[in-house]
Protein backbone atom coordinates (compact mmCIF):
# COMPACT_ATOMS: atom_id res chain seq x y z
CA UNK A 1 0.00 0.00 0.00
CA UNK A 2 1.31 3.76 -0.80
CA UNK A 3 1.63 6.26 2.11
CA UNK A 4 -1.45 7.83 0.74
CA UNK A 5 -3.78 4.99 0.84
CA UNK A 6 -2.51 4.20 4.18
CA UNK A 7 -3.23 7.84 5.33
CA UNK A 8 -6.62 7.41 4.27
CA UNK A 9 -7.01 3.86 5.32
CA UNK A 10 -10.02 3.75 8.40
CA UNK A 11 -9.09 0.30 10.09
CA UNK A 12 -11.60 -2.27 10.73
CA UNK A 13 -12.15 -3.54 14.56
CA UNK A 14 -14.41 -6.31 15.20
CA UNK A 15 -14.84 -7.83 18.14
CA UNK A 16 -16.91 -11.68 18.31
CA UNK A 17 -17.15 -15.05 20.77
CA UNK A 18 -14.90 -18.30 19.12
CA UNK A 19 -16.95 -21.07 18.96
CA UNK A 20 -14.36 -22.67 15.99
CA UNK A 21 -11.15 -21.93 15.81
CA UNK A 22 -9.28 -22.04 12.36
CA UNK A 23 -5.95 -23.21 11.59
CA UNK A 24 -5.63 -19.29 10.91
CA UNK A 25 -6.81 -18.51 13.97
CA UNK A 26 -4.77 -20.40 16.10
CA UNK A 27 -1.33 -19.10 14.41
CA UNK A 28 -2.84 -14.98 14.50
CA UNK A 29 -3.74 -15.84 18.22
CA UNK A 30 -0.33 -17.79 18.69
CA UNK A 31 1.70 -14.41 16.85
CA UNK A 32 -0.19 -11.99 18.23
CA UNK A 33 -0.17 -13.35 22.12
CA UNK A 34 3.80 -13.42 21.77
CA UNK A 35 4.00 -10.40 20.31
CA UNK A 36 1.92 -8.76 23.90
CA UNK A 37 4.22 -11.40 26.15
CA UNK A 38 7.85 -9.69 24.24
CA UNK A 39 6.28 -6.45 24.87
CA UNK A 40 5.42 -7.09 28.89
CA UNK A 41 1.65 -7.77 28.44
CA UNK A 42 1.14 -11.59 28.17
CA UNK A 43 -1.04 -13.39 29.86
CA UNK A 44 0.79 -15.77 32.77
CA UNK A 45 3.84 -15.94 30.66
CA UNK A 46 7.07 -13.92 30.96
CA UNK A 47 8.86 -15.37 27.81
CA UNK A 48 7.20 -16.99 24.64
CA UNK A 49 6.74 -20.23 24.99
CA UNK A 50 7.68 -22.87 22.13
CA UNK A 51 5.26 -22.46 19.10
CA UNK A 52 3.95 -25.55 19.56
CA UNK A 53 2.80 -25.25 22.87
CA UNK A 54 1.35 -22.05 22.50
CA UNK A 55 -0.59 -23.04 19.06
CA UNK A 56 -1.84 -26.69 21.85
CA UNK A 57 -2.95 -23.88 24.36
CA UNK A 58 -5.30 -22.35 21.77
CA UNK A 59 -6.48 -25.62 21.07
CA UNK A 60 -6.80 -26.78 24.08
CA UNK A 61 -8.78 -23.20 25.27
CA UNK A 62 -11.80 -24.37 22.95
CA UNK A 63 -11.75 -27.88 24.64
CA UNK A 64 -13.08 -26.54 27.77
CA UNK A 65 -17.30 -26.17 27.86
CA UNK A 66 -16.69 -23.56 30.48
CA UNK A 67 -14.53 -21.72 28.79
CA UNK A 68 -15.75 -18.51 26.34
CA UNK A 69 -12.62 -17.29 23.88
CA UNK A 70 -13.46 -13.72 22.73
CA UNK A 71 -11.24 -12.37 20.14
CA UNK A 72 -10.65 -8.85 18.65
CA UNK A 73 -9.72 -8.31 14.98
CA UNK A 74 -8.25 -5.35 13.28
CA UNK A 75 -8.56 -5.26 9.29
CA UNK A 76 -9.27 -9.46 9.49
CA UNK A 77 -6.24 -9.72 11.69
CA UNK A 78 -6.73 -11.43 15.29
CA UNK A 79 -5.33 -8.59 16.99
CA UNK A 80 -6.28 -9.42 21.12
CA UNK A 81 -8.32 -12.03 22.87
CA UNK A 82 -10.13 -12.26 26.30
CA UNK A 83 -11.56 -15.43 27.98
CA UNK A 84 -14.35 -15.65 30.51
CA UNK A 85 -14.82 -18.60 32.78
CA UNK A 86 -18.24 -19.29 34.09
CA UNK A 87 -18.69 -21.46 36.91
CA UNK A 88 -19.84 -25.41 36.52
CA UNK A 89 -23.31 -26.26 35.85
CA UNK A 90 -23.69 -27.56 38.91
CA UNK A 91 -22.86 -24.66 40.59
CA UNK A 92 -26.32 -23.09 40.77
CA UNK A 93 -25.44 -20.48 43.24
CA UNK A 94 -23.08 -18.76 40.89
CA UNK A 95 -24.62 -19.43 37.54
CA UNK A 96 -24.96 -15.66 36.44
CA UNK A 97 -21.29 -14.65 37.78
CA UNK A 98 -17.97 -15.33 35.42
CA UNK A 99 -14.20 -14.16 35.76
CA UNK A 100 -12.04 -12.79 33.30
CA UNK A 101 -9.21 -14.69 32.84
CA UNK A 102 -7.11 -13.40 30.52
CA UNK A 103 -6.44 -10.30 28.45
CA UNK A 104 -4.01 -9.27 25.85
CA UNK A 105 -3.83 -6.67 22.69
CA UNK A 106 -1.31 -7.10 20.58
CA UNK A 107 1.38 -3.37 20.34
CA UNK A 108 0.39 -3.21 16.66
CA UNK A 109 -2.86 -3.12 17.63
Amino acid sequence: MTSKVLRNHIAKLSVETVEQLTERDIHELSDAAETAILSGGGFGWLSPPPKSVMEDYWRGVKMIPERHLIIARLDKVIAGSCQIMRPPKNNEAQKFSCQLTTFFVAPWA
